[in-house]
């Protein structure tokens, strides 16, 4: 097998192929793509997760069982009863106990051949760096754009690949960025948005099985940068509704301009943001039609949301298809691009504005719901 993972050629003295495979990894071995080569691969990398709690735990769970042989865990929060829908690893008797305790019980227990290291502590812009420079992967299970932004610029001064997972309700996201010099998460979402245009578990739900879903994602796709296996979801954006067993693939491009990190970014909270004129509208996409007569209304939702509730006058233009659209489509009036909640639309938006730089674009903040009643 020829095997461009993750151990260097270099790298080869970190194991030898005489070493012994622990039982528990057969199942692993007898794939051809895996073999005894990758499996000592996979017993030879280290790992940071940040976060264990809806995806940290289906992430760590298998890594752990996988056998990875160096697995970190960033975590400062305390187990509580709401957490237990989706956090699996811990348990009733571990609420208001620290997370990094409970999930060091019950990990270590569960794969005592991984050397655990657990950090009980909130990665900040003075510490991510210290924190990630002993790991070959980095992953994100974290819930909050301020720590996204700056993984994703540490991890680009640091060069570590970080694999990436975002859930909401029913729907989820996967990617894998700076995977061989590849694009970042900046090259997708450019500039970080408001703390509250994304509503969190608290203020919107969570399905636990959609963090157990994303979570076993991101671990697949770990296991893929270590032995060198499959397609990577680098340049790729994973977008899942388990609601209607629909899933969508986005591709974007390098921006080589988002590969010269020079400082990490302070939190939102302590920086002075204006959003761009026109970045948002707060009205009926009717009134917007009103106030540009010539301008294009694209209506971003699935068949079965746009069946529901029908905009006139709309361009229906599922978000997957958006690059064959402006591919067939050029035009120069301004758009408002809307979705069902107002979450696809920044996604929807931010490609556009790092594609047609020249165009015109806003989102429909809140999304249809916040009209069609």
């Amino acid at each position: 097998m020829t095997n461009i993972g993750l151990i260097n050629p270099k790298q080869k003295h970190l194991f030898s192929m005489k070493e012994t495979i622990p039982t528990r990894y057969s199942r692993q071995t007898i794939l051809p793509q895996i073999k005894k080569e990758g499996q000592l691969q996979l017993m030879a990398a280290k790992v940071l997760v940040i976060g264990a709690g809806g995806l940290g735990s289906p992430v760590l769970t298998y890594l752990a069982a996988m056998g990875i042989g160096h697995i970190g865990v960033v975590e400062f929060d305390l187990v509580d009863e709401t957490n237990l829908n989706r956090q699996f690893i811990y348990r009733a008797a571990d609420k208001g106990k620290k997370k990094v305790d409970a999930a060091k019980k019950i990990l270590t227990e569960q794969n005592p051949l991984v050397n655990w290291e657990f950090h009980d502590l909130y990665i900040n812009r003075d510490n991510v760096i210290e924190l990630i420079m002993p790991y070959d992967i980095v992953v994100d299970g974290s819930d909050n754009f301020d720590t996204r932004y700056l993984l994703n610029d540490a991890c680009i001064l640091a060069d570590k690949v970080l694999v990436s997972g975002a859930i909401h309700q029913f729907h989820g996201q996967v990617s894998v960025f700076n995977y061989q010099q590849g694009p970042t998460y900046r090259c997708i979402f450019p500039q970080q948005p408001e703390a509250q245009s994304a509503p969190n578990c608290a203020e919107a739900g969570i399905m636990g099985a959609t963090a157990g879903v994303i979570g076993s994602l991101q671990a697949m796709e770990v296991v893929k940068v270590i032995c060198g296996i499959g397609e990577v979801l680098s340049g790729k954006l994973l977008l899942i509704d388990l609601l209607h067993h629909d899933q969508q693939l986005i591709q974007f491009k390098l921006n080589p301009e988002n590969r010269t990190v020079k400082s990490l970014p302070f939190p939102k909270e302590e920086r002075c943001f204006i959003p761009a004129e026109g970045d948002q509208f707060e009205d009926s996409p009717a009134n917007w039609k009103t106030k540009y007569p010539e301008g294009i209304l694209l209506d971003i939702r699935e068949d079965y949301e746009q069946e529901e509730f029908p905009v006139e006058g709309s361009h229906h233009v599922p978000l997957s298809t958006l690059p064959d659209y402006f591919k067939n489509n050029q035009t120069k009036s301004p758009m408002l691009v809307f979705c069902q909640n107002g979450i696809k639309s920044k996604t929807a938006c931010l490609w556009i504005k790092e594609n047609y730089p020249s165009l015109t674009v806003s989102e429909l903040a809140g999304g249809i719901d916040k009209y069609q009643n």
